[in-house]
C-alpha cells in the first residue's frame, strides 16, 4: 500500500452536534435530534446502495466499503459529479471535507476540500483501489468526527463559529 498517502492535519477539532439549526435547538432535545439525523444518514446509505450499480457502476465498491467503515457510514454520503462525497449534515447545501473521485476502472483519488466544507474547490490527498481510498479518507478525518447533524453547512458553520 505504497499509494497512501494523506495529510490529517488540516482537520483542526471539527466539532459534532445534533440540532437543525441553532433556533431550533430549544425545540429539538439532543437525542431526537440525532435519531432524526441518523435515520436520515441510513435512508441515504440504503437508496445508494440500491441504486449504485444502475445509476454508478464505478463506484459502487467504494460505495459498499464505505457503509462497511464505522467512521465513514455515520456520515451523510452523496454521489456528484466529483464522486462520493461525505457531508457532516443531511441537508443541501452539505458540508464535505472528503470527496472520493473515480479515476479509471478501480482507481480512486481522495481529496480534503479547501476552507470550511466546500466542496467545489478540493486538493488529492491520495490515490489507490478502493479499500485503499476508503483507508486513506478515513484516516483523514479525526477520531472525533461525525456524526452527521440535520441542517446544512450553513448550521455547521454557525454551530462551529465559522462566519462567512
Amino acid at each position: 500500500m505504497g499509494a497512501l498517502q494523506f495529510l490529517p492535519e488540516w482537520n483542526q477539532n471539527p466539532q459534532s452536534f445534533s440540532v437543525e439549526s441553532m433556533s431550533d435547538l430549544k425545540a429539538l432535545n439532543h437525542k431526537e435530534a440525532g435519531q432524526k439525523a441518523a435515520d436520515s444518514v441510513s435512508r441515504q446509505w440504503e437508496a445508494l446502495g440500491r441504486d449504485a450499480q444502475a445509476d454508478f457502476p464505478e463506484m459502487q465498491p467504494v460505495i459498499t466499503l464505505a457503509h462497511a467503515h464505522k467512521k465513514l457510514r455515520q456520515l451523510f454520503p452523496f454521489v456528484g459529479v466529483a464522486g462520493l462525497g461525505f457531508s457532516r449534515c443531511c441537508d443541501y447545501p452539505f458540508f464535505v471535507d472528503i470527496l472520493i473521485c473515480y479515476i479509471e476502472p478501480k482507481h480512486f483519488a481522495v481529496q480534503k476540500t479547501n476552507g470550511d466544507g466546500g466542496w467545489a474547490i478540493s486538493t488529492e490527498i491520495g490515490r489507490g483501489n478502493a479499500e485503499e481510498a476508503i483507508e486513506i479518507a478515513a484516516l483523514a478525518l479525526p477520531e472525533t468526527y461525525g456524526p452527521a447533524i440535520l441542517g446544512n453547512a450553513n448550521t455547521v458553520r454557525e454551530i462551529n463559529g465559522v462566519r462567512d
